[in-house]
């Protein structure tokens, strides 16, 4: 609706002085609907960011329980030298990201005076301090997916208030139109086509009522 107000505009444009009321409103139309493009580009941009921290995050999740499965493993086939130590190594998957990182740091706790044993059965020399990196890489994506988040919110807020200015300038231009063209009904009728808004809510009163394109 702002870009066909626009266009209505800039097609009588000899009819609006640059110093009027009805030019500057225009212009800060203009400005606004160039607010709303950037900001549209910044939260489709947010959205491919917070898609591929997603897959990201999975990716590092999966290689933290991988890790945790192996040394699970390899911990009951150890049960017969150390006996109960696959107690200390039970693990589940499913569990929330927090229940995950605590089980992997008592994992690491647990590990590390049986480190040789776990090495002997061809788990990796660095076992430990490869789960303790998929650890960290974890951690980072997912503080990382929390800022754009909140990034994306921000954006959107904007996104709605700018909108807000909108329609409140087009229903100052209405009155503006209206004064000017009282006597041209067709150019009135021009006006209720581009300032009318479509509405998915049909139980909400329309919006072309509040920002005064009815006569």
């Amino acid at each position: 609706m702002f870009t066909r107000v626009r266009a209505f505009g800039d097609s009588r444009s000899a009819d609006f002085p640059a110093d009027s009321a009805g030019a500057e409103t225009l212009l800060e139309l203009t400005d606004l609907i160039s607010q709303l493009t950037t900001l549209r580009d910044l939260e489709t941009a947010g959205a491919g960011v917070r898609r591929t921290h997603s897959l990201n995050r999975t990716s590092a999740r999966q290689a933290i329980v991988d890790d945790l499965r192996a040394i699970s493993r390899t911990a009951r086939a150890l049960k017969a030298a150390h006996p109960g130590i696959e107690g200390k190594f039970k693990f589940q998957s499913g569990k929330s990201d927090q229940a995950m990182l605590s089980t992997a740091r008592a994992f690491i706790n647990e590990a590390r005076p049986l480190k040789e044993a776990f090495i002997r059965h061809d788990l990796p020399a660095d076992f430990i301090e490869d789960l303790e990196a998929d650890i960290a890489a974890f951690e980072r994506i997912h503080d990382g997916q929390a800022t754009t988040t909140i990034g994306g919110v921000q954006v959107t807020r904007a996104i709605d208030e700018t909108i807000r200015r909108g329609l409140t300038t087009v229903k100052r231009l209405d009155a503006i139109v209206r004064n000017k063209y009282r006597a041209n009904p067709a150019i009135i009728a021009a006006w209720d086509t581009a300032s009318h808004i479509e509405r998915a809510v049909a139980a909400k009163a329309p919006l072309e009522t509040a920002v005064g394109t009815q006569s």
